[in-house]
């Protein structure tokens, strides 16, 4: 498992949280439950990040987070961290939402309700390459950025909303 605790759309071998873990050995097929331990690195930033998940039947996983594997599946989530002890996170428990508008532009909304300070907005391409960034300040701590993407290429992106103590990330497909 790796999470993208830098947010460049790149998973490297320093942020595998939990590195080839196995479910069940020697068991055969069934339904496992499992509880494992995950090491967040200190000073990582607050918020939420990708988080990729990768397994594979009866081989290693291998520590490339794009491998291919022949017999595994791969999934990539949301992580939020916050710190461990407070009830709230710092821009609140909302999920920052990219809505397609059609005609290639979208509309970035994020609501907090305990936070209303001005946010960084970025978008950042799959190679990891921020193509946009401004700042966003909140109406009533609702944060709305109109996103046109006529010209940019067709592929994935991520969009996030962010300063240094804390961020929301949301992935999204310009088709």
């Amino acid at each position: 498992m790796w999470i993208d605790f830098n947010d460049d759309f790149t998973f490297t071998t320093d942020e595998i949280v939990v590195n080839d873990y196995q479910i069940a050995p020697g068991e055969g097929p069934g339904s496992y439950t499992e509880t494992m331990t995950l090491t967040v690195p200190a000073g990582a930033t607050l918020g939420d990040h990708l988080m990729r998940m990768k397994a594979n039947w009866n081989q290693a996983v291998p520590d490339e987070a794009c491998d291919d594997t022949d017999f595994g599946e791969t999934e990539d989530y949301t992580a939020s961290l916050s710190p461990v002890g407070l009830d709230e996170q710092i821009l609140g428990y909302e999920n920052l939402q990219v809505i397609d508008m059609e005609n290639g532009t979208y509309s970035i909304q994020f609501d907090s309700d305990v936070f209303n300070e001005q946010l960084l907005i970025s978008i950042i391409d799959i190679q990891g390459k921020k193509i946009i960034e401004n700042w966003v300040t909140p109406v009533n701590g609702q944060y709305r950025y109109e996103l046109d993407m006529n010209g940019a290429a067709k592929g994935t992106y991520l969009a996030r909303l962010w300063n240094a103590k804390a961020g929301k990330i949301a992935k999204f497909v310009v088709r």
